[in-house]
C-alpha cells in the first residue's frame, strides 16, 4: 500500500506545477520580461514603464 502511494503523491505536485508553467510560458511570449518570478507582478505592471514597477517593489517592500 505504501509502494502505490509515494509515486502517486510524486506525481500531484508535478500536475499542478505543470500546469502554471503553460500559461506562464505564453505570458513570458506575448510580453518580454525577466523570469518568470516578475510575471504574476509584472503581468498587471504590463504597460507601465520598467521604472514604475521597480517604485512599486520598493513600497511593496519597505
Amino acid at each position: 500500500m505504501n509502494s502505490p502511494q509515494k509515486p502517486q503523491v510524486r506525481v500531484e505536485p508535478k500536475s499542478p506545477t505543470g500546469q502554471i508553467t503553460s500559461p506562464l510560458l505564453a505570458t513570458l511570449r506575448q510580453f518580454p520580461m525577466p523570469p518568470p518570478f516578475t510575471s504574476p507582478d509584472g503581468r498587471l505592471r504590463v504597460p507601465a514603464s520598467g521604472d514604475d514597477k521597480k517604485h512599486r517593489k520598493s513600497q511593496s517592500a519597505p
